[in-house]
């Protein structure tokens, strides 16, 4: 297995449009076991992208930047700063209770400092499980199902980990076998926990006075197709949607469950087994992504995005009634052509990219074509609307 969950992750370069870091773990094979273990994470490293290049597909323009030669785990978290533009990574380093923890500014990845708190983990209690941030970036999580949950306060500040909590498993409860498989994720506002440990899902109110026996069953994974153990229902690890609902992947299936109601107490919370179709089969398809809305201290947002379709007004009246855009697809330039019925025979017409940002604006009038070149534009999809009369036409 060359990789594991969480071992790359793209983020934006802070104070950088166009240029993304990939923070990448390769797990490498040695002849010689360590530790028990033929595999492990020795060289931790960074590639730069500038999406500029190549007509706005990108351009690998530095690549395996070794920042980190430690023996560590493939896992790698990252949380915005108190400024709300750079990120904070944690590494944790392997059988071990010290973590690297990073900074992540204009200048790339750089050790801000070494931390030693919380349990050692070794072979069986590390493996499986899921690291990962509170919505507030506020806290910090590991789990391992036979382990439990370690909480540990974070200063997005500093970056510093503190007051350290453990609140362990139960032995009854621990999954068949040695290994802890399972995952974490953390409701939207930040009071609850969902932890699975294969097929059980648990929740827990981290704002009760005792953790540990709020502890509520809200979900069984059931087989109701009675496949193979190599390819039945499971729960793994968490991701929190845009849409503020939880998914719960599972490790081989052509479906993963969701939470829909996550800040919900107990069954209200509305786990679903297969909630979440997929087209095909998938296998260990884990992915992780952190807060990318997360904002300054103080000012942290909501994790949600807004809802697509948020206007309860009437639906925008159709452009073309008013315009013709040629030619269709553009290669050097695009024209304008605005119709005499143009409310006050003149606006304004907007080019946006796929992520919403307007890239161009050019002033039409009624009977007259207006002329915009391409220039610098990347190769791709645009959307356009025009502002006329006061409103969106």
């Amino acid at each position: 297995y060359p990789s594991s969950p969480q071992s790359v992750m793209i983020l934006p370069l802070p104070s950088s449009k166009d240029e993304y870091l990939i923070l990448h773990k390769p797990k490498e094979f040695n002849d010689v076991p360590v530790y028990g273990e033929f595999s492990d994470a020795s060289r931790s490293m960074y590639s730069v992208v500038d999406m500029k290049d190549n007509e706005g597909l990108g351009k690998v323009v530095t690549k395996n930047i070794l920042y980190d030669s430690f023996r560590v785990e493939l896992v790698q978290t990252f949380s915005k700063h108190a400024n709300g533009v750079d990120w904070w990574m944690i590494s944790p380093w392997r059988d071990s209770s010290m973590f690297s923890v990073y900074l992540i500014d204009s200048s790339g990845v750089n050790l801000s400092s070494v931390q030693e708190i919380g349990l050692k983990d070794n072979i069986w209690t590390r493996s499986g499980g899921q690291d990962i941030f509170s919505p507030q970036g506020n806290h910090f999580y590991r789990f391992n199902s036979i382990v439990g949950i370690q909480k540990y306060d974070f200063d997005r500040g500093t970056g510093m980990l503190s007051n350290f909590e453990l609140i362990p498993m139960p032995l009854e409860d621990h999954p068949a076998g040695q290994i802890g498989w399972g995952g974490i994720g953390i409701s939207p506002s930040g009071q609850y926990a969902y932890v699975s440990t294969i097929h059980t899902i648990y929740q827990y109110d981290l704002w009760a006075d005792d953790v540990a026996a709020s502890r509520l069953t809200v979900g069984l994974v059931g087989n109701p197709d009675s496949l193979w153990v190599g390819v039945a229902p499971t729960a793994f690890n968490f991701q929190l949607g845009p849409d503020c609902k939880l998914y719960n992947f599972t490790n081989t299936a052509d479906e993963h469950h969701v939470i829909h109601h996550p800040d919900e107490r107990g069954l209200a919370c509305g786990w679903e087994q297969g909630g979440l179709e997929l087209p095909f089969n998938v296998f260990r398809d884990q992915i992780y992504f952190p807060n990318f809305r997360l904002g300054p201290l103080g000012n942290e947002g909501s994790p949600c995005a807004k809802p697509i379709v948020s206007n309860t007004s009437n639906l925008v009246e159709r452009g073309m009634e008013y315009l013709t855009v040629f030619p269709n697809p553009a290669t050097e330039f695009v024209s304008v052509l605005a119709t005499e019925e143009l409310p006050d025979r003149k606006g304004t017409w907007e080019l946006y990219d796929m992520l919403g940002r307007r890239v161009r604006t050019l002033a039409v009038r009624s009977g007259a074509t207006a002329t915009l070149p391409r220039d610098d534009l990347a190769v791709g999809m645009y959307a356009w609307r025009v502002v006329a009369g006061g409103r969106v036409v």
